[in-house]
């Protein structure tokens, strides 16, 4: 059981252009396949894992920003090429968080999170957002994540292996072993895309949330 009015964060995903799908069947198959790896994965930084709800949506509550970015990158790789829309939001829960499932929640963090997952599906506003209200620059920080949304959503599988491995701490060598490729291709592909830069940017988002914004979710 949980104190009511700790923080937590909600993460609410939608993909983008369900309908136009063309087997959805083996789809389903892969997300659920993706998001069950990491629930296995990063199962201490959540309090709820990862649960499909709507046949389009998925949600997660999160007790730690740790595995935030490397979660998205491997979601995104695991479903590519299908698009992702991620609503994140800060803020505390009214019921108690049900360590099996994302379902059967409310409070303040779950509607924001909704709140915004409907304004960015009306109004375009980025794969990637957060609300949160003791942000310095909230503006800053969203236009870093969108900025970070819409570059990994234009990356190949290869250029998204290689930013999942980056965040890992893979060294090059090794990532173009697993990739049948010359380690100078990883390098290029590197600079091309400047996909270092993405890792630093996460690190540095990552850093910005845990000292912003304190999760307090503790079991009691």
């Amino acid at each position: 059981m949980y104190h009511e009015h700790v923080n937590v964060l909600v993460m609410i995903a939608d993909i983008i252009g369900s309908r136009k799908i063309e087997n959805r069947s083996e789809f389903q198959r892969r997300l659920k396949q993706q998001l069950k790896q990491v629930n296995d994965v990063s199962g201490p930084s959540l309090l709820s894992p990862y649960t499909l709800t709507l046949g389009d949506e998925f949600q997660a509550v999160y007790g730690s920003f740790d595995t935030m970015f490397t979660d998205i990158v491997q979601i995104i790789l695991g479903i590519h090429p299908v698009q992702l829309r991620f609503a994140f939001s800060h803020g505390p829960l009214t019921t108690d968080i049900n360590p099996t499932a994302a379902l059967e929640m409310d409070g303040p963090a779950f509607s924001d999170a909704r709140e915004l997952m409907n304004k960015m599906k009306s109004e375009s506003t980025g794969t990637i957002q957060i609300t949160a209200t003791e942000f310095y620059n909230p503006g800053l920080v969203n236009v870093c994540l969108k900025l970070f949304g819409h570059t990994i959503s234009t990356l190949s599988r290869n250029n998204l292996t290689i930013v999942d491995r980056l965040m890992s701490g893979t060294d090059t060598k090794t990532i173009a072993h697993d990739l049948k490729i010359t380690p100078r291709a990883v390098n290029k592909a590197i600079a091309r895309h400047s996909l270092d830069d993405l890792v630093e940017l996460t690190q540095t988002l990552s850093w910005e949330f845990t000292e912003r914004l304190q999760i307090q979710a503790t079991e009691v």
